[in-house]
């Protein structure tokens, strides 16, 4: 067991980094849909799978917009973007560590200091939830950035259930710059 923890432990944070990022580019694709009005068949449901039976998306019948294209369509695109940018900036003002991309603090963290609460599980879901409502709101932030450190958030979570990780900072360190 020993021989193979290492390969077991990146297995599956590796794994439960790309479920983690396929759930954000999917918020993030809804949030986006729903600055332009919801599926009749669910809210939850994004234009292209509500759609996907249309031969054209414009013609959906299971889409409906909030107003008809003009400026009451404007004020509700602006109003659910402005709403998501607001509601993103009061997660981080909730959560400090979820500012920014974190690649910064990553890489202090790589050097062997400790930021206490930059790794947590809360962290975690407020940096996968802010980047959903950011990205989705069409602020000009990226995914690539923050998802170095909901990776490291990741790792830091699997890292005690093994004891190669959970006895030794050394390799922990290890593991979470493989997550990064």
């Amino acid at each position: 067991y020993e021989a193979v923890q290492s390969w077991l432990a990146l297995g599956v944070v590796g794994v439960s980094c790309g479920v983690i990022a396929s759930v954000v580019d999917i918020g993030t694709d809804w949030a986006t849909d729903l600055k332009f009005g919801l599926c009749r068949r669910g809210f939850w449901i994004n234009r292209a799978t509500c759609c996907s039976d249309s031969t054209d998306m414009e013609s959906c019948a299971q889409w409906r917009d909030w107003a008809e294209p003009g400026l009451a369509s404007l004020l509700f695109y602006t109003l659910v973007a402005v709403g998501m940018a607001a509601y993103s900036a009061w997660i981080a003002t909730l959560f400090p560590y979820v500012r920014g991309s974190g690649i910064p603090e990553a890489k202090v963290i790589l050097g062997g200091f400790a930021i206490k609460g930059f790794l947590r599980p809360w962290t975690l879901i407020a940096k996968s939830l802010g980047l959903i409502l950011s990205v989705g709101s069409g602020l000009s932030v990226g995914k690539e950035g923050p998802f170095v450190h909901v990776c490291m958030c990741v790792g830091a979570l699997w890292a005690p259930l093994f004891s190669k990780f959970r006895d030794n900072e050394g390799r922990k360190r290890e593991l979470l710059s493989c997550a990064a």
